[in-house]
């Protein structure tokens, strides 16, 4: 029977939100009074109206406050709260968003930025969502099963971000030919050979075992700490964690003779 009456309840705001004059604006201050009431509820204790032993406030009216939103504006009744105040939470959020952006123009303003380099800024400021998206698309082009498709992925990429993202696609342009050269060498793991992370993990941990030493005695010593785990690395993966089929190597090279 409570369910019933959710529906209904829910029912008739729906059309009540239809015929008002800016249906998704009335929706929003509808959403945000019931948001300040939950929270003013949780601050005295107590909902409205309502008599409670563990009441730890009391109201003290409402004060209309307007509210400016990408949808609209609208005036909210705030409810006041006798002891501490109360400012709703999405009210404080907004301004602190807000006060970093107007910081940072004052902050170009007084240095002498150009209105150019502003906007650049206002594009940077929007740098991580694109940046994930357009990293994600590029990705796809070394995932591709064959040269060809990698190639004709890269001129669609090219031809879709070429306005937006210039800076991306002249690095593509530049450095594709280096980059799809493992296509290739069909007989190798293509994952294993299309980047340089297994030479950059190697690069770290040496690193990672000279910095624990701090101080070497003379160059010999530090070529020799070096030198003695390059040993054991180049065991490691040739016995317990093979990197690379021999088998794989050596039929590719014999494909590579005969091509020549």
């Amino acid at each position: 029977m409570a369910k019933k009456n959710d529906t209904r309840f829910f029912e008739n705001k729906l059309l009540d939100f239809v015929a008002a004059q800016d249906p998704l604006l009335e929706m929003l201050q509808w959403m945000m009074d019931k948001f300040m009431e939950i929270e003013v509820a949780r601050k005295t204790g107590a909902p409205k109206g309502s008599h409670s032993q563990g009441r730890t406030g009391y109201r003290c009216g409402y004060r209309v406050r307007r509210f400016d939103t990408r949808l609209g504006t609208v005036y909210l009744s705030v409810p006041k709260i006798r002891q501490g105040g109360y400012i709703p939470f999405f009210v404080t959020e907004k301004k602190r968003s807000e006060q970093a952006l107007i910081q940072v123009v004052q902050e170009c303003w007084l240095n002498g930025v150009s209105t150019r380099k502003i906007e650049n800024i206002a594009k940077r400021l929007g740098p991580q969502r694109d940046k994930e998206r357009v990293a994600a698309r590029l990705r796809l082009i070394w995932s591709a099963p064959d040269e060809k498709s990698a190639r004709a992925m890269k001129a669609v990429f090219c031809q879709e971000y070429e306005k937006s993202f210039p800076k991306v696609v002249e690095c593509l342009e530049e450095g594709v030919e280096d980059s799809v050269q493992f296509y290739a060498f069909e007989k190798l793991d293509g994952c294993k050979i299309s980047s340089t992370n297994t030479l950059e993990r190697l690069n770290r941990e040496i690193r990672r075992r000279s910095s624990v030493v701090g101080i070497f005695p003379s160059t010999d010593s530090y070529i020799r700490l070096i030198t003695s785990y390059l040993l054991e690395y180049s065991d490691d993966w040739q016995t317990e964690r093979c990197y690379m089929n021999a088998g794989s190597i050596k039929l590719q090279k014999e494909i590579l003779f005969d091509a020549a």
